[in-house]
């Protein structure tokens, strides 16, 4: 139970991470065609 729940916690930081990274690239995309495009 215990290493099930390690592999849990370790799952949701990756997808955290991801989630963080996917926002950041999502965010600096739209700065950049705003930038470019108007």
């Amino acid at each position: 139970m215990e290493g099930f729940e390690a592999l849990w916690l370790s799952m949701g930081i990756a997808n955290f991470a991801w989630g963080q990274l996917l926002m950041m690239f999502i965010g600096a995309l739209l700065i950049y065609l705003r930038s470019h495009v108007v």
